[in-house]
């Protein structure tokens, strides 16, 4: 370097070092107030906090804070004046323009280029000492769609699941900086995705977030390492294709989807709240970044009954609740919110919960625990978290994301917090009560209210004894099938192959192949098959029984579900009784006391009170017992779990109301002649629409059939075609004997047979002796079930004589017991009667009460059990049909000769005709028929 170039190197120092001074005395008037780069230092910081927080120690954790120098003068001098002009502002002098200066001499002096290479070679020497990690070891790269507690939290069960899997940490190392975040929106998102990829170090990328996912989804973004995404998807945002083995099709890219999670979420949904328009509430930044995706998605669902929009969560938890109840007033669905804090979500949960607005959650059971209505299926967090580590590791060894599965399933359970459900007004449906898991179930101790018509509705869809009765119905057509199938044509092909010794190839002179192989196809058709054809109509009519069979069982099940549902009132009204009897007991104790403490009475009366308290607490808790099994019998004729519980609707009656046909009835038996034609129309009605007897009647009809043809096979013959084609495909003859001189390449035969079994040892004989022997029994079934049915129906009638005047009688009974009891009770606080009196009027008032309230619900049993047995419940049936009912009892009426004539076949004269043809049900006089 020469001298001159010394003094101005050294020149431009001193020049430098003065300008230092006089920013150094600058610096001094702002050092209260921090400066722009030093703000930027400290927000990159905290975001740094923010993705190493929590980081276990294996972690490679690169943190890189930048900051933007300004950029450098125009000139290649010193410019003085403008370094002096800065100085006016405090965040725009200092080391920037120092930097500038020094940058702007390095390149006059020729030092910057030199500078420069030594920088790079220091880069590439620090960026191999990165790359300086264990052999075998894959760095797993996490990019974020931006901050978040949700991503932590998931990142976290990632973690600790492939832990598990792979025990040996050295063997992966999960890898955060601060360019891997997407900062909320597409832009930055896809240089972050980017960034991952271009790192060296990087193995393979985890993506957090449905922006990343999208910018992996994206057909034209080229993915040069594997990307997984730990994002589940309720509904295909993206369009990636999948193939018939579920897996992506898209190079390096793999996702989780859930098929039909958002449509079957809400529907469920729909079903709970039937509204008309639901919104999902979900992230701002994300709805904003994938706004394109979010109208494919309500486009997609707007094939539902009701219209789905979305409303982004920005702003206080007030205001999206507000926005969501101005929006969707019935109930929102609330998607996962990366950006909220637990306790801003629980702020948003409340908030909705106190406007009475229905929640749903996409996340799972731990929102319903925090208090949203429900949610569909479970939590899914560790599920994902478990996919991912095996994603991973099925990576590490080897396998492409091509190879890995997609579709993820999730079992549905239903789940309702009843905490929420109670505070925002919302009373579930049966149907939704019966597949529901319910939370907080000790709030619901009062049930859901339960009518007599929905318990007998119920019990006729989900009694267990209708599995049975539908599967035998099933097996039934099932067998029918199968006969008729022998009656179609029969397809058959072959493939045969045969091998003779050389000695008969030689002998037969080449026309027998020493070899030969063949293919062939063989058509069969029964052209007339008495036996066949008989199976087959035999099994209709078993198909017909076993469907008539299945009403009856429907018919039974109703009547239970009946029975039992007034056995469960009549549980609770001794119940309601007896702790009544126990409070008036108390009150009497009281008086005693009272009596003693004055000297009006002695001790014993005290006691006594006192032993008669015990008695009635003792009471009171067998009476709930009694309630207790009466609703799990209850449960157990609606096939629902025995812990469920119910609000049964009590049957209140006035002295004169039948609830029966509106009291229509009454003007037909109003003198005991009338109820004599009124019981024999009765019985008439219960054989003709009986379901069970109908059924009988088509197993004889089966069994008949079947007895005919066992009398017609001495004669009739069978006739069947067959047609057989076959095709040589390879034959072995002598030496020169060509093929086609002994062989026929594509021979073919057509038959018809006509058999006719001559003898088989007797076996003919005694079918048709089992099948008449089977017919009587059938027949002789069938005079029982209807000797059955008149008993029944005739028990009835003659109960409901005597329950429903029982009504009003016990009901007079009662009030008298309970005003002579006020008028003892009078007396004995006057010391008029002694105690014993004051105990037997009480007791005669309660088993008064007892009494008037029993014999409601044992006309209401006796009412039912004869709708029973005529096959006719009024439940369901309009007021037309109920009309037409009273008009064809008052037909039948005047016809109860004809009538008796029909009820008689159920008895000795029916058994006369066992042997004859099928048993008649009577003239045709018209009736209510069953239901």
């Amino acid at each position: 370097m020469t001298w001159k170039l010394k003094a101005a190197f050294w020149g431009g120092w001193l020049l430098l070092g003065a300008f230092g001074m006089g920013m150094l005395f600058l610096s001094s008037e702002v050092s209260a107030q921090p400066t722009t780069e030093t703000r930027a230092t400290t927000e990159t910081a905290e975001q740094v906090s923010i993705f190493t927080s929590g980081q276990a120690p294996t972690e490679e954790v690169e943190v890189a804070v930048e900051t933007e120098n300004a950029p450098a003068p125009a000139s290649s001098e010193l410019q003085m004046p403008a370094l002096a002009a800065n100085t006016s502002s405090p965040t725009g002098a200092g080391p920037q323009d120092m930097d500038a200066a020094l940058k702007s001499l390095r390149q006059d002096l020729g030092t910057a280029e030199k500078e420069e290479a030594d920088a790079k070679a220091k880069a590439e020497g620090e960026d191999q000492t990165v790359r300086d990690k264990p052999v075998g070891q894959q760095t797993i790269a996490v990019v974020r769609d931006g901050p978040s507690p949700l991503f932590d939290a998931k990142l976290k069960l990632v973690k600790a699941e492939l832990a598990e899997l792979i025990p040996d940490s050295t063997r992966y190392a999960f890898l955060e900086k601060p360019a891997f975040n997407g900062s909320w929106n597409q832009a930055q998102g896809k240089k972050a995705l980017q960034a991952a990829l271009d790192d060296p170090n990087v193995d393979m990328v985890l993506t957090f977030g449905l922006i990343t996912t999208s910018i992996a989804a994206q057909k034209d973004f080229k993915l040069k390492k594997p990307v997984l995404s730990a994002s589940m998807q309720t509904t295909d945002l993206f369009g990636v294709e999948v193939n018939r083995e579920g897996q992506s099709t898209k190079e390096n890219y793999s996702f989780i989807l859930l098929p039909d999670g958002l449509d079957t979420d809400l529907k469920t949904f729909h079903d709970m709240m039937r509204f008309k328009r639901v919104a999902i509430i979900v992230d701002a930044d994300t709805y904003q970044a994938l706004s394109g995706a979010a109208k494919r998605v309500e486009e997609k669902m707007s094939k539902l009954p009701f219209r789905v929009s979305f409303i982004p969560a920005s702003g206080s938890p007030e205001s999206i609740a507000a926005r969501a109840k101005a929006t969707s007033p019935r109930g929102v669905v609330v998607a996962g919110l990366p950006q909220m804090s637990l306790t801003e979500q629980d702020q948003l949960i409340k908030a909705l919960n106190n406007r009475r607005v229905a929640t749903f959650s996409l996340g799972g059971r731990s929102d319903v625990e925090r208090g949203m209505l429900a949610a569909l299926f479970p939590e899914s967090g560790d599920i994902i978290a478990r996919r991912i580590a095996l994603n991973i590791n099925q990576i590490m060894l080897g396998m492409s994301t091509q190879d890995l599965p997609v579709y993820i399933a999730l079992q549905q359970q239903l789940v309702i917090n009843a905490r929420t459900a109670n505070q925002i007004g919302y009373s579930p449906s049966f149907s939704i009560l019966m597949v529901a898991n319910v939370l907080y179930g000790e709030e619901l101790d009062q049930g859901r209210p339960l009518t007599i018509d929905e318990a007998m509705r119920m019990a006729a869809v989900t009694n267990v004894d209708l599995v049975v009765a539908r599967g035998q119905t099933n097996l039934s057509e099932a067998l029918k099938n199968i006969d008729r199938s022998f009656l179609l044509p029969q397809v058959f092909s072959n493939l045969t192959y045969t091998h003779v010794d050389g000695e008969t190839n030689r002998l037969s002179q080449g026309t027998t192949p020493e070899s030969l192989l063949t293919t062939g196809i063989s058509v069969r058709q029964v052209i007339f098959s008495d036996e066949l054809i008989s199976n087959f109509l035999a099994a209709r009519n078993r198909f017909r029984a076993e469907q008539l069979q299945y009403q009856s069982v429907r018919l039974d099940v109703m009547a239970l579900a009946a029975a039992r549902f007034i056995n469960l009132l009549a549980a609770e009204s001794l119940l309601r009784i007896e702790v009544d009897n126990l409070k008036l007991t108390q009150t009497n104790l009281q008086i005693a006391r009272i009596r003693f403490e004055v000297g009006d009475t002695g001790p014993a009366d005290v006691l006594r009170w006192e032993s008669e308290e015990a008695q009635g607490r003792a009471e009171v808790f067998l009476r709930e017992s009694d309630v207790g099994v009466a609703l799990t019998e209850l449960n157990q004729a609606l096939g629902v779990p025995g812990n469920r519980r119910w609000d049964a609707q009590d049957i209140v009656l006035g002295d004169e109301d039948m609830y029966f046909l509106d009291n229509g009835l009454q003007d037909y038996v109003t003198n005991p002649d009338q109820l004599e034609r009124f019981r024999e129309y009765s019985v008439f009605l219960a054989l003709r629409n009986s379901p069970s007897l109908k059924a009988i009647d088509e197993r004889v009809d089966a069994r008949k059939i079947q007895l005919a043809q066992t009398e017609r096979q001495f004669f009739i013959p069978e006739i069947t075609g067959a047609f057989d084609l076959d095709q040589v495909i390879e034959a072995d003859t002598i030496n020169n004997v060509a093929n086609s001189d002994v062989i026929v390449d594509t021979p073919w035969q057509a038959q018809v047979i006509a058999s006719l079994p001559l003898f088989e040892g007797g076996k003919r004989f005694s079918e048709v002796y089992a099948n008449r022997s089977e017919l009587d029994i059938i027949i002789g079934n069938r005079i029982t079930a209807g000797q059955f049915i008149d008993q029944g129906t005739r028990t009835a009638i003659y109960n409901i004589e005597g329950s429903y005047p029982n009504i009003e009688l016990s009901r007079r009974s009662r009030e008298a017991a309970e005003e002579n009891l006020d008028l003892v009770r009078k007396q004995y606080q006057e010391g008029a009667v002694s105690i014993i009196d004051l105990i037997d009027a009480q007791n005669q008032a309660f088993g008064e009460q007892q009494r008037a309230s029993q014999a409601v619900y044992t006309y209401l049993g006796d009412l039912y059990d004869y709708q029973r047995q005529i096959s006719w419940y009024e439940l369901g049936k309009t007021p037309a049909q109920k009309k037409a009912w009273l008009k064809n009892v008052s037909e039948g009426m005047q016809q109860v000769r004809k009538i008796k004539a029909v009820t008689n076949s159920t008895g000795t004269r029916a058994a006369a005709q066992a042997q004859g043809a099928k048993v008649e049900t009577g003239p045709k006089v018209e009736g209510p028929s069953a239901p």
